[in-house]
């Protein structure tokens, strides 16, 4: 009686061991996308940018049928500068099913502003088409079933301002995305702080812009892809500009360099 009624058991585990691979086969399993938000400084008050929804795109293909909304938390109107120099906000932490994630789309909105020594201006787009459209960014990272794939949001707030003959400021986007595992990143200080300097890191075509903290002279830049880079401070009120050559960077490390200071 005990071998029969053993039977019935080993017959359903059996089958369990046939369909549960066959669940991870079919892609049942989930991969978890994290989306965070962070700036490179520029010398505003104030920069705010409305984003009203993200989505994403895990094919190559633009058309609208192939564009998924994925969760955000707090829609709304984001003052670029609050994150700064290594900080940041999340804003998306979704479910998704394994595979390519080709693109992410975010939709802003037209209650974007600036502030200007104390005073509040509207900030149009410099494309209108992008409030349809949305502003596209290439992503190209692998989500893989169990794994979290974090992603920045970079925007360059000083480059992606541009004022006209009249005066006026406009927001041209100027936005990249990065992960801390294939990039890294160099963090230092530079002193005086009367020199109102502006770092550039750059290797080859990129370029990355970053202002320290106007109160410390320290200063992060993330997000660089592994090589030989070179630092650039520009500085201004009669200091010298000055740069380091042939600092090498390494995917998820971080390298510290020495104060930096300029000399008149």
């Amino acid at each position: 009686m005990k071998f029969q009624s053993v039977l019935p058991g080993l017959a359903i585990f059996a089958s369990l061991l046939v369909i549960l691979p066959s669940c991870k086969k079919d892609g049942l399993g989930s991969s978890q996308l994290t989306l965070y938000l962070t700036d490179s400084p520029a010398s505003f008050d104030a920069l705010n940018i409305e984003i009203l929804r993200i989505e994403i795109n895990t094919t190559d293909d633009l058309g609208e049928d192939n564009w998924q909304v994925v969760r955000f938390n707090n829609p709304g109107i984001y003052n670029l500068l609050d994150f700064t120099n290594g900080i940041d906000t999340m804003l998306s932490s979704s479910e998704l099913k394994p595979g390519r994630l080709a693109q992410i789309r975010l939709i802003l909105g037209s209650n974007n502003s600036i502030v200007v020594d104390g005073t509040l201006l509207p900030l149009p787009l410099s494309t209108p088409s992008i409030l349809n459209t949305g502003l596209k960014l290439n992503v190209h990272a692998d989500l893989k079933e169990g794994q979290n794939q974090q992603l920045w949001i970079d925007f360059d707030a000083a480059r992606s301002i541009i004022q006209t003959g009249t005066g006026e400021y406009k927001l041209k986007p100027v936005v990249r995305t990065f992960n801390n595992i294939h990039t890294g990143a160099m963090k230092g200080n530079i002193q005086p702080l009367q020199a109102d300097a502006v770092l550039y890191a750059i290797s080859g075509a990129d370029t990355i812009s970053a202002i320290p903290n106007r109160n410390t002279g320290n200063f992060l830049i993330r997000g660089l892809q592994p090589g030989s880079w070179k630092l650039l401070a520009d500085a201004g009120n009669g200091y010298l500009d000055d740069s380091i050559t042939g600092l090498q960077i390494h995917g998820g490390m971080t390298r510290i360099l020495d104060t930096l200071t300029l000399r008149q």
